[in-house]
């Protein structure tokens, strides 16, 4: 068991520190690993999205990458979400979902009743905007 679900679950473990300017590179193994969790979630994404939408949606795995925390930060677009999510069955593992603005608001829209259409939001999304997106990105990870 690792350290952070150890951690998480209140046992007795040790916290060991993390230097994020110089990380750790994945093994081979865990790289496909990761990937095929990605993919996995991709598909789920998808069927939950259809269906919360009722529309066909196609969600995809675009890539798996060690960065570090820098250099994620400054790959992520100015005009996009970053939202870390809570994963696995026991939601004790962590992930973050990259929204572009335009996607963001497309599905805002159809919740809202209006067409599935991007629109470019000259302005930061509202709270509201913001509790509709958390929900159909819980929802659509389900």
């Amino acid at each position: 068991m690792s350290d952070v679900r150890s951690h998480l679950r209140g046992d007795d473990a040790v916290t060991r520190s993390y230097d994020f300017s110089r990380p750790n590179r994945l093994n081979r193994d865990r790289s496909r690993l990761l990937e095929a969790a990605g993919q996995d979630a991709a598909r789920r994404a998808s069927v939950g999205l259809s269906r919360l939408l009722d529309e066909d949606i196609e969600v995809t795995f675009a890539e798996l990458a060690e960065l570090s925390y820098r250099e994620m930060l400054e790959a992520v677009p100015e005009n996009a979400d970053l939202c870390v999510v809570r994963t696995g069955e026991s939601r004790t593992g962590l992930g973050v979902i990259i929204t572009p603005d335009t996607l963001a608001s497309a599905v805002i829209q159809k919740l809202l009743g209006g067409p599935l259409e991007s629109v470019e939001l000259e302005r930061p999304p509202t709270e509201v905007e913001c509790a509709l997106l958390d929900l159909v990105l819980t929802r659509s990870l389900e």
